[in-house]
């Protein structure tokens, strides 16, 4: 009856945020009240293992049930910003792009690792918008200018670039020999 009244306020006064906000105000206030569930691990200690399940099976090559793991992870905590990153690598073989890079910004909102601009960078490069790519592999450059992993990216994409002069690849190549 509850869920009922707050859908028709919501609709009334034309705001759907309002009826998500009553329902999640209900929702949580009976499952307090109905759900007595038996103490299980603590979410941390499930969210390393699932971790590590899923670093396993990425490496083995089984995407599908890494995939899967890092789902149930950031299930489990919606800011762990390890599971997007490697969920977005796992999109980025799969071809979808766009959720990649969702994930991915995402997840430089919650913590910007290098890893995420790197492969936000990559991503972006799959879809041809090279001066985002550059601008994503210059902020991961900056947050750690040893990783070497990112510098042949932003050169290669310099060079691919439609309108990158030569002055602009030199300086560039130069502040990799830095």
């Amino acid at each position: 009856m509850r869920l009922i009244r707050a859908q028709r306020q919501a609709t009334e006064k034309g705001n759907p945020c309002l009826a998500r906000q009553e329902l999640r105000r209900i929702f949580q206030g009976e499952t307090i009240k109905t759900l007595d569930a038996p103490p299980k691990i603590k979410r941390t200690d499930k969210v390393n293992k699932l971790l590590a399940d899923g670093l396993d099976a990425h490496q083995s090559g089984q995407l599908e049930r890494a995939l899967s793991a890092y789902r149930q992870i950031m299930g489990l905590d919606p800011e762990n910003v390890h599971a997007m990153t490697a969920a977005a690598l796992i999109e980025v073989d799969r071809g979808e792009h766009d959720a990649a890079e969702f994930l991915l910004r995402r997840s430089i909102q919650i913590a910007p690792p290098c890893v995420a601009y790197n492969t936000l960078g990559t991503t972006l490069f799959g879809r041809r918008q090279f001066d985002a790519a550059i601008n994503a592999y210059r902020s991961s450059i900056a947050l750690d200018r040893t990783n070497f992993t990112t510098w042949p990216n932003i050169l290669f994409s310099l060079d691919v670039h439609p309108w990158a002069t030569p002055a602009l690849r030199l300086a560039e190549r130069r502040r990799f020999n830095e």
